[in-house]
């Protein structure tokens, strides 16, 4: 999550909604108590090619179907590396497309929104710390602005910090790198720093005494907003 990069590129409208059973707390449900909705695996082999540019429709299929067969088998992506999921619920879809990069799919429940969700797609490089980044979509593939707010430096650095040494913390951590966990349970999601994975030896002491180790944010149904 590096505060020098905005998240996520507009993204055009896709095909609209199938009627998919499954049922999890939050979601909207029908008459029969099942939730009326596609679940992330749907999502996944419907999105256009300008979400996921170098794995086609069929291939995201074969990647599902290798997947719930307990086979280990990865699928080729376009560009010939291997791809494969890596888990797969009604609500929550993750898969690699390299050694270092891998992607979830989260339905986050949304009432007023078209399907009763909110799409959040979360991708996770090592570069060489785990590093994510958060894109929010309607289930027709439209990006939505507005979900969450990246964090600053500000908000990772402790109030001691900012009062007695700002500045040698700025020097000391230029921009962070941290992973997204999100729990789908509790609705939150939580960046965790890798401070340790890339701050030179020299400045890793301040920086550790100084930053926060994680930051949280609860879904509300329209944004992640920050934990106390």
């Amino acid at each position: 999550m590096m505060l020098l990069c905005g998240i996520g590129t507009a993204l055009a409208d896709n095909a609209a909604d199938t009627p998919a059973s499954g049922s999890s707390a939050g979601f909207p449900a029908s008459a029969n108590g099942s939730a009326a909705r596609k679940t992330a695996a749907d999502y996944f082999v419907s999105a256009p090619a300008r979400v996921f540019p170098t794995i086609d429709s069929i291939t995201r299929l074969d990647m599902i179907d290798y997947f719930r067969a307990g086979s280990p088998k990865p699928s080729r992506n376009l560009m010939g590396g291997n791809v494969r999921i890596l888990a797969d619920t009604p609500d929550h879809l993750e898969f690699s497309t390299s050694l270092v990069s891998r992607y979830t799919i989260d339905l986050l429940p949304s009432s007023g929104r078209p399907g009763g969700v909110v799409l959040m797609l979360t991708r996770t490089i090592q570069t060489p710390a785990e590093d994510s980044s958060v894109t929010f979509y309607t289930t027709g593939w439209s990006e939505i602005k507005g979900m969450f707010t990246v964090p600053t430096l500000d908000e990772w650095m402790l109030p001691e910090a900012k009062k007695k040494h700002r500045k040698e913390v700025e020097n000391a951590v230029p921009f962070m790198l941290a992973k997204l966990e999100y729990a789908p349970d509790s609705q939150t999601m939580t960046f965790t720093n890798n401070l340790d994975k890339y701050i030179p030896e020299e400045d890793l002491g301040l920086a550790n005494s100084s930053i926060t180790k994680s930051l949280s944010y609860k879904w509300n149904g329209k944004r992640f907003v920050k934990l106390k």
